[in-house]
């Protein structure tokens, strides 16, 4: 994951966790991962997703919003923005279903007509 985020433009989707963490997992298990993430890719290079159906074998939507909220508890309001949909509406394109989603994520959209997104399925680079 640290070579992807360094060598390439690519955002990467926060998601997926719960369904590879044991049955009974913890946040306490899952922040290590989050915590890299946020290093090697930034808030602005993160994109918050719900993995349903799939996630619901792990977590209810409300469970898994919970954890990665509190996850991304010490990111500023602008960090957790692009997290939580910023960074989406940047990469995606869409207009106004959210905050400003252009000064969120420093240039991104547009940097590339064909943006990858990359879905983290667990482990660390």
């Amino acid at each position: 994951m640290k070579t992807l985020a360094q060598e390439t433009s690519a955002l990467c989707k926060f998601s997926g966790l719960v369904t590879e963490a044991a049955p009974d997992w913890t946040e306490t298990d899952l922040k290590p991962y989050v915590e890299h993430l946020l290093e090697v890719f930034g808030p602005d290079r993160l994109i918050w997703g719900f993995d349903w159906p799939v996630c619901t074998l792990a977590a209810s939507y409300d469970a898994w919003r919970a954890a990665a909220e509190s996850l991304t508890a010490n990111s500023s309001g602008v960090e957790k923005a692009a997290i939580f949909g910023g960074s989406a509406e940047a990469v995606y394109r869409l207009q106004g279903f959210g905050s400003d989603a252009a000064s969120l994520t420093s240039g991104i959209a547009g940097s590339s007509p064909a943006m990858t997104v990359v879905g983290l399925l667990g482990g660390r680079a």
